[in-house]
């Protein structure tokens, strides 16, 4: 197995050949043909039996590539994951007019790039949008619990309620779209010792990012800055908030929280809602604008805080419902796994 990845080059090594490409992640770009090239070379030169695409840029050139591959003589297996729809295809409020004249070009692509392909997705919300935009038939397509986690690296907490402080974390890319600025807001108002708020996630070059100066400075809040082992971090903490805008797939952090009984906080989007039963499993937030969801997480931990035997209870029940409702990676392993069909894959991967 080969893999390209656009995202981090990995530190350790690695049971399959690893090879960097660069992708410009945040708009179309004149580069994007080197990436089209590469991919087309890898399928014609060294003929993989199955090619999995993952993220946009990935599965849009990767797509077209392996259409021109056909026609000079590759018949691989095209599988590709769709991991959420992201921001081009967020069509709140209509969106600006040049986003909308972007998506509707890379749709009439998609809809070309994805012939023959079998495509997966986290949650059958992504599923209906694809199929009702005719960018993919119905009968090519799967719904996968996401990527998956190792349980034995999130052991669940057998701990009894604590009378320490509330620990909150939110994990990842550190996006305002992504709700790390109404965990900022919600930061402020907290004025109580018994509720600390840490923040982790790795700093990238994205228009929506909030500067590390902000972060680092912040009074209210630890920033931890990127954190390799999210399950020894998680064992120290009660509760992990994500209050994304963003059109998420199952978020990993999410599953990763909820198995280590961490109570998983969010907004509703098709997949927090793929794991959050509120306030049985999680908790849901309802606002519709930033103030207001600062003003109801903030009352929220404060309530936590004060019930740690209610906190324990819903912590435990989120991690029974992820370990059984297949959220394994061995599960959705074994699933792509049979759609490859032969032994020897390539893997095309963007940063989610």
């Amino acid at each position: 197995m080969i893999v390209l990845a656009g995202g981090e080059i990995p530190s350790s090594p690695l049971p399959f050949r690893f090879r960097y490409t660069r992708i410009e992640r945040f708009s179309l770009h004149w580069s994007d043909f080197f990436l089209f090239v590469k991919i087309l070379h890898l399928l014609v030169f060294r003929r993989p039996d199955a090619i999995h695409f993952i993220s946009l840029k990935p599965y849009l050139y990767g797509g077209l590539a392996a259409q021109v591959a056909r026609l000079l003589g590759w018949n691989g297996q095209m599988v590709v994951t769709v991991p959420g729809l992201g921001r081009l295809f967020c069509t709140q409020n209509g969106g600006e007019r040049k986003d909308r004249v972007t998506r509707n070009i890379v749709q009439w692509l998609l809809r070309r790039a994805m012939k023959g392909a079998v495509v997966t997705f986290e949650t059958a919300s992504d599923q209906q949008f694809w199929v009702s935009r005719q960018l993919v038939a119905a009968e090519a397509t799967i719904v996968t619990n996401g990527a998956g986690i190792d349980f034995s690296l999130f052991p669940a907490r057998k701990v009894a309620p604590a009378e320490g402080a509330l620990t909150v974390l939110y994990a990842g890319r550190l996006l305002r779209s992504k709700g790390l600025d109404v965990v900022l807001a919600a930061a402020e108002l907290n004025r109580s010792e018994k509720i600390r708020i840490w923040v982790a996630g790795y700093q990238e070059a994205d228009p929506d990012a909030l500067p590390l100066e902000e972060l680092s400075n912040h009074p209210n809040i630890s920033f931890l800055g990127g954190v390799a082992d999210m399950g020894t971090l998680l064992a120290e903490v009660d509760a992990v908030v994500l209050p994304s805008r963003y059109n998420e797939g199952i978020p990993r952090i999410l599953i990763e929280a909820a198995a280590c009984g961490c109570v998983p906080i969010a907004t509703r989007f098709p997949g927090s809602l793929a794991l959050i039963v509120d306030k049985e499993t999680g908790f849901f937030l309802h606002s519709a604008n930033t103030s207001d969801q600062a003003e109801e997480l903030s009352q929220l931990l404060q309530e936590l805080s004060d019930d740690r035997v209610r906190l324990r209870k819903i912590g435990t029940q989120a991690a029974q419902f992820v370990r059984s409702n297949g959220f394994s990676s061995d599960e959705i392993a074994g699933t792509f796994c049979k759609l490859y069909k032969q032994g020897r894959a390539v893997v095309l991967s963007g940063a989610a």
